[in-house]
């Protein structure tokens, strides 16, 4: 076969870089620098687990601000106060969201990742599937929050603003660690990514420290909570993780 023809008419034409010819390498795509044919493998590796972190990141970025879309929009219809203020927005979309998002970006390649088949051509990143999982995460982050906000709401709004601004949080952080893989966490090394685990805890103490401490208190409009407080607010945080993952495992 001559080989220039051959790799302009395959997907991919790959040309070997110690003993091609320039014709070749011309015609091809890639080049493997090594000329050994095991290199080819281990780039399809990587190149599915970066494809794969991708989507991950999209997901869990969508997934969250369908989660704020919907408790906005949930608050509004029942036509109770502003749920979250656009400072607690803005912070969540530059920093809650962003360290973890960042995170996903270097998780290892699953364990099944070159027993897929190959990604169709022209393939979205957010397909049918993952709609389906970012609208039931969207909707289930935002009955939570919006829930958590109307039980406390008799007790001030700033107090109810303040845990429900905490439980949309914690509801995140318990979204990254399920969208690490599409299969249930108990199946992987769950302290592998140790960037995820340092995003979680970051975005975790800034929450504390905004809903604490004095001078964040007047920045972001949050009140003091109490020890049980913080304990309801984990707990709502684990119902979505729980969800999720029964999500994950009913799906297959």
């Amino acid at each position: 076969v001559n080989d220039a023809p051959a790799m302009k008419k395959s997907d991919i034409g790959i040309a070997m870089g110690l003993r091609g010819t320039d014709v070749a390498k011309e015609s091809s795509d890639m080049i493997m620098q090594d000329d050994n044919f095991s290199t080819i493998v281990e780039a399809v590796r990587e190149g599915r687990a970066m494809y794969d972190n991708i989507k991950k990141s999209v997901r869990f970025l969508v997934s969250c601000n369908a989660g704020e879309v919907m408790a906005m929009f949930m608050s509004m219809m029942s036509g109770l106060p502003i749920i979250l203020l656009p400072a607690q927005i803005l912070l969540m979309n530059l920093l809650t969201d962003g360290i973890p998002a960042l995170a996903l970006g270097v998780e290892k390649p699953e364990s099944n990742v070159m027993r897929r088949k190959p990604n169709p051509k022209g393939e979205s990143p957010i397909g049918r599937d993952s709609l389906i999982e970012i609208m039931f995460v969207g909707l289930l982050v935002g009955i939570i929050t919006m829930l958590a906000f109307y039980w406390e709401l008799p007790f001030g709004e700033g107090r109810a603003r303040s845990i429900a601004f905490s439980t949309i949080v914690f509801c995140q952080m318990a979204v990254a660690l399920n969208f690490r893989s599409s299969q249930p966490l108990l199946r992987m090394k769950v302290f592998s990514n140790k960037w995820l685990w340092i995003g979680i805890l970051s975005s975790i103490t800034l929450q504390i420290m905004i809903v604490q401490l004095p001078i964040m208190q007047a920045l972001f409009h949050t009140v003091a909570l109490g020890i049980l407080d913080w304990l309801r607010v984990i707990l709502m945080g684990g119902v979505v993780f729980a969800s999720v993952e029964a999500w994950k495992l009913l799906r297959g």
